[in-house]
């Protein structure tokens, strides 16, 4: 299916207005926000996705895994690592 009308804009904000829905979804069945992620960072993957800027999003306390905690695969439609760098900051920016 084709939307003509649906602009880049409209993608992203539609995009967005997704993935808050099932973050409100996911809080009121107590998950917790932990932090926020930014992707899509680098030029060279940005090309790669034929993306145009960094991508935004939450972090839930069910999404870590701990060192030395199993994964099950089952859980992932297509189970992928991709290690994440994060900060423990002190205080909000």
């Amino acid at each position: 299916m084709t939307w003509p009308a649906l602009d880049l804009a409209d993608a992203y904000a539609y995009a967005y207005a997704v993935q808050q829905d099932n973050i409100t979804r996911r809080l009121a069945t107590g998950a917790t926000v932990i932090g926020h992620k930014v992707g899509l960072i680098s030029a060279p993957m940005q090309q790669f996705l034929g993306v145009h800027e960094p991508d935004f999003g939450h972090l839930l306390d069910d999404m870590v895994h701990r060192d030395g905690g199993t994964v099950s695969a089952a859980r992932y439609c297509a189970p992928r690592v991709e290690p994440e760098i994060c900060f423990r900051l002190a205080r909000p920016l």
